[in-house]
């Protein structure tokens, strides 16, 4: 009986796991970036977290955000909206919004991320994504 409980323990680790690396994959799949240097950007992703609740997931996405740049505006756990912004180097106090929603979806949840340059702001588009994928892989880890 131990032999078997270890070894449906390594099946459903390796399972959880699985699910948890494919976050960032769907990240990069459903990264989209519209507009122009001169009109502004807006940069979206999304991406299913079947293992994670949607507060394991906001928590994560909290954290790594105010960790990584981010200046938290405003947050509503109940809700699962994670208002964000940074500042704009020569800006002139300009800041580019960040916007996070977590919902849930069946027994996980679902993290969608959005990011908007009004125009004559430059991001790099590589680096929003990584920031993008790095967040949700975060928060693919409840």
């Amino acid at each position: 009986m131990e032999k078997l409980s270890l070894g449906l323990t390594a099946t459903l680790f390796s399972l959880a796991s699985s699910l948890a690396i494919a976050a960032p994959e769907d990240c990069s799949s459903n990264f989209s970036v519209e507009g122009s240097f001169f009109k502004g950007k807006v940069y979206k992703t999304s991406a299913e977290l079947p293992a994670i609740k949607p507060e394991a997931a906001f928590r994560k996405a909290y954290i790594y955000t105010s960790a990584n740049g981010f200046t938290i505006s405003s947050a509503d756990k109940e809700m699962g909206v994670i208002s964000a912004s940074q500042g704009v180097s020569y800006g002139q106090g300009k800041s580019v919004p960040l916007n996070i929603q977590i919902e849930p979806v069946g027994s996980g949840s679902k993290i969608s991320m959005l990011y908007s340059t009004s125009g004559g702001v430059s991001s790099p588009d590589d680096a929003v994504k990584k920031h993008f994928c790095s967040t949700i892989a975060e928060a693919a880890k409840g």
